[in-house]
């Protein structure tokens, strides 16, 4: 120990060099870049019957799940992005080139955090912006879903209707088998259902013309929910409290990187006198012959250093033991 100590007293200056310098050039640095966050969150609620409108909808997900799963495809849209930035001056003026497409899908994040419910979360530099941002989303995001929401009624209607001509088809032709084999067996109409129990051919085709109603049945009552898409197109999803934002100033962030940086200055300053002292293999105390060449000491001679020009020479007195000479 008394060598280590020995040590950083002759080389004091360069031991306590990054231990001195790294900090202030950290916390000067974090000064100039460090220029503190802000966040703003919303939650938007999305009903099973709403989200089965949405483009994509899977049925082994939960409403919040599928419509984040839209959201996200949203976010990866660079016109969406675009749009989102025309209603936001202030996204605009702090990204004027294409890197506010990048930004967007990078700094907001879509996360189920329910059955029905979505949570929406922006990172900016300014609490403003980012309340500007994320209502630009929202109004920007309804209004996409609502018009891909349209789209995909459309479709399903088209489907829908492509479906009911075919069971109509259908049902018109089981029909008339029906009746050709009551008019050869002379059965009247009204005795149907119970001479079907007694004739299998009979059971047959009446059971086969009330399944074809049954289904002409279910495809004309999704024909009229899908007729009203303006009015679900529009409640997809609901935003249930308004974007708040929060700020911090980054001193945290510029006060942990000081600390760290004292610590890197400490550890480099104390590598060096470490390594310094085991490089050093000089003899500087009695003991050190001992230690290091195996020979007893038979005596300690007292020497005090020569002066230069009323200055003691350097290295000739050290601290923590009598200084040898032999």
């Amino acid at each position: 120990m008394k060598r280590f100590v020995d040590t950083f007293y002759r080389y004091w200056y360069v031991a306590l060099l990054p231990v001195i310098v790294l900090p202030l050039l950290t916390y000067q640095f974090s000064r100039t870049t460090s220029t503190g966050t802000a966040s703003a969150g919303a939650n938007i609620y999305v009903t099973q019957s709403s989200a089965s409108l949405l483009d994509g909808y899977n049925a082994g997900q939960t409403p919040a799940q599928n419509l984040a799963n839209v959201l996200a495809e949203l976010l990866r849209t660079a016109s969406f992005n675009l749009d989102v930035a025309a209603d936001s001056p202030l996204l605009a003026q702090a990204h004027p080139d294409a890197s506010v497409v990048t930004t967007l899908a990078t700094n907001l994040q879509v996360s189920p955090v329910g059955p029905n419910l979505v949570y929406l979360s922006y990172g900016g530099a300014t609490a403003p912006e980012t309340l500007q941002v994320m209502q630009s989303f929202l109004n920007t995001a309804s209004r996409r879903v609502a018009a891909l929401t349209t789209q995909q009624s459309a479709s399903n209607t088209a489907a829908l209707r492509q479906r009911l001509g075919s069971i109509e088809r259908q049902w018109t032709s089981d029909d008339n088998k029906l009746k050709s084999y009551l008019t050869r067996h002379h059965i009247p109409r009204g005795a149907v259902a119970d001479q079907a129990f007694f004739d299998t051919s009979l059971n047959l085709l009446y059971g086969q013309v009330l399944t074809d109603q049954s289904i002409a049945g279910d495809i004309q009552k999704q024909l009229t929910l899908a007729r009203q898409p303006a009015t679900q197109a529009q409640s997809t999803f609901q935003v249930v409290d308004s974007p708040g934002a929060s700020s911090t100033r980054g001193v945290n962030k510029k006060l942990l990187n000081t600390l760290i940086a004292l610590a890197l200055g400490l550890l480099l300053g104390g590598g060096f006198i470490v390594v310094r002292t085991a490089l050093d293999r000089s003899l500087r105390y009695a003991d050190d012959a001992t230690a290091l060449l195996g020979l007893p000491v038979l005596g300690v001679v007292p020497y005090r250093a020569p002066r230069i020009n009323g200055r003691r020479a350097v290295g000739a007195v050290r601290p923590g033991g009598n200084p040898i000479n032999a």
